[in-house]
């Protein structure tokens, strides 16, 4: 059965999931499995539950995608744990085909966009292909559909090149959404029972979907319970309001027809997506069977105590407000404003004071109930570190920050696609240095953060500049030269730890081609061994590195580096997302046939 929730806050759906989730399932041990639509949701979901009941524990929780390909595994049995038509998997077998000259014969105008570029042109254009087709597999699948069968559409020069990449990924036969959907939902259809199949579905905080998740969801109700909490801005029915902008371009509509289409404004401009979604979602529960609830307030319930009040109270009722119905402000209502700030430092200045002072005025008031949203969360970052840092005499504002790249995260993440470029590296000394500030990095060679300093003063006495030696100077067009490079800087490091103390020093002779540097002795020549063991480490990966290789074989040479160059007692945590991410590459590259 199909049961539909809907209310305009989370906080209401949050006790609703709250009290289906605390319902046993039949068997103690089966996880109960939520749908959400993005990871902070299901974060959020998490810990609302776990402040409710003291304890969140046996959730499964999964994004619609995932969700999807799993449940048609489950049915339809035999297919692959990743699909080849994932994005990444995607991206991997446009790009093996972006690499035949022959198939870009039969595409000029990318063979044209690709003329002169590296190959990461040609890769981020495969990533942006594959996005495109993972969309059309979402909501154009009847373009998909008539592009295998040779036919065509007149969509603009962009369709050709577009229908023939399509013919070539799925000339091999391999299972995609859009194929298998027909055969997923004639079997959720069907009266025959499905074993496999969860006990409960959740589908929680969700205020869009494709339409083909919509209809799995309405095929799966008739096996098992399904229940879908949606958040939805207005109790009345909105399915039918219009933007002004798109009644103007309807000329049989006047403008005194506008207020009847408009609804609100603001939900009519904005709420396009939303509005198309709820029309399909409220189709599905007016079939026999499925039953839907609205959450909302009564009239009497409703306050235009405050501005946003009035403003969230009018989205509800569906209600535009005529000019001469002004709201009358509360002299200290503070609850919607706009501050504009000459940059972004300055933005987040006037939030932190903002805040602090919504704090002073209402203790009620928790950190943990405050949500900062921005478009980018990489640019203003650093400004927020700056201002919410910790200062002595001024108060606190606990904060985290969600939805930020692994590599702004974990620096260790940085320092590994850092030494990715070793094969294009010109070896500063500056550069090896950094990389053995690293924790991870320093432990494995045997280095304490305490010996960097004396590193340092070595390598500046020993002239160590840049370059591996006099050939990887050649190699970037440069004379075969090996004056100031690591190679030279070592060699006169260990003559001097060789050669007897009356040979080393201001007056020390030539030996050979250099000069040797004072005499190192004990302690001090380990740490000149496990300098040199280091960088012909890093030298002997860079000449790995260089070589092309088939993707699975990538996988496992990254593996190999992880291992080699970081210790996972310092890092163990970075190092196993690394090695996650080394299977995930792999088993991109068997999916695509690489």
């Amino acid at each position: 059965m199909l049961s539909l929730y809907h209310a305009p806050d989370l906080e209401t759906l949050g006790e609703l999931a709250t009290r289906l989730l605390a319902q046993p399932l039949a068997d103690p041990f089966a996880p109960a499995l939520v749908v959400v639509p993005s990871q902070g949701m299901g974060r959020w979901l998490t810990l609302e539950l776990a402040r409710k009941q003291g304890i969140a524990m046996q959730l499964e929780i999964q994004l619609p995608a995932k969700f999807v390909w799993d449940l048609s595994r489950t049915v339809l049995g035999s297919l692959p744990e990743q699909s080849a038509f994932s994005p990444t998997t995607l991206t991997w077998r446009l790009y093996g085909w972006l690499c035949e000259p022959t198939n870009l014969e039969l595409a000029p105008r990318l063979a044209q966009y690709l003329d002169g570029g590296d190959e990461r042109r040609r890769l981020s254009l495969a990533a942006k292909i594959a996005d495109v087709f993972d969309q059309y597999l979402l909501y154009r699948d009847d373009w998909l559909a008539a592009w295998e069968r040779g036919e065509t559409f007149d969509l603009g020069p962009d369709e050709a090149w577009q229908a023939l990449l399509w013919r070539e990924l799925t000339k091999d036969g391999h299972p995609h959404r859009a194929r298998l959907l027909d055969d997923l939902l004639q079997r959720l259809y069907s009266d025959e029972p499905l074993p496999g199949l969860p006990e409960r579905l959740l589908v929680f905080g969700i205020s869009s979907l494709p339409p083909h998740h919509l209809r799995v969801l309405d095929g799966l109700a008739r096996h098992i319970d399904v229940v879908v909490c949606a958040l939805n801005p207005s109790r009345e029915a909105w399915g039918e309001i219009r933007d002004i902008r798109e009644l103007a371009r309807q000329p049989e509509s006047g403008a005194d027809d506008w207020y009847l289409d408009v609804g609100h404004p603001l939900l009519a401009s904005l709420g396009k997506q939303g509005r198309d979604f709820f029309d399909s979602l409220f189709s599905l529960t007016a079939s026999e069977g499925s039953q839907e609830f609205g959450l909302y307030s009564e009239d009497e319930d409703l306050r235009d105590d405050s501005l946003l009040h009035a403003l969230q109270n009018d989205i509800l009722r569906l209600r535009t407000r005529q000019p001469d119905e002004r709201i009358t402000l509360a002299e200290n209502d503070r609850s919607l404003e706009v501050h504009i700030a000459h940059s972004p430092l300055r933005e987040v200045e006037i939030l932190h004071d903002q805040l602090l002072a919504r704090f002073a005025a209402n203790p009620a008031l928790t950190p943990d109930q405050v949500v900062v949203l921005t478009p980018d969360i990489e640019r203003y970052a650093p400004f927020i570190e700056a201002v919410f840092a910790p200062r002595e005499g001024s108060p606190r504002i606990p904060y985290s920050l969600a939805d930020r790249s692994l590599r702004a995260e974990m620096p260790l993440i940085e320092a590994f696609l850092e030494l990715l470029m070793l094969a294009q590296s010109r070896f500063t000394a500056e550069e090896v240095l950094a990389w053995l500030e690293q924790p991870a990095v320093a432990r494995r060679a045997g280095i304490e953060s305490e010996d960097l300093p004396l590193l340092r003063d070595w390598l500046r006495e020993a002239g160590v500049r840049w370059g591996r030696d006099g050939s990887q100077r050649a190699r970037l067009g440069l004379p075969d030269e090996s004056a100031f490079t690591w190679r030279q800087g070592l060699d006169r490091l260990l003559l001097g730890f060789a050669a007897p103390p009356q040979l080393a020093g201001d007056r020390a002779p030539l030996l050979g081609e250099h000069w040797p540097l004072d005499a190192l002795e004990g302690a001090r020549g380990q740490l000149l061994g496990r300098l040199v063991d280091f960088v012909e480490r890093l030298g002997s990966l860079a000449d790995q590195l260089a070589r092309p290789r088939p993707l699975a074989e990538w996988a496992d040479d990254l593996q190999v580096l992880i291992d080699t160059l970081f210790d996972e007692r310092e890092a163990g945590e970075t190092l196993l997302l690394l090695s996650q991410a080394c299977a995930a590459l792999r088993d991109q590259a068997q999916a695509a046939d690489l």
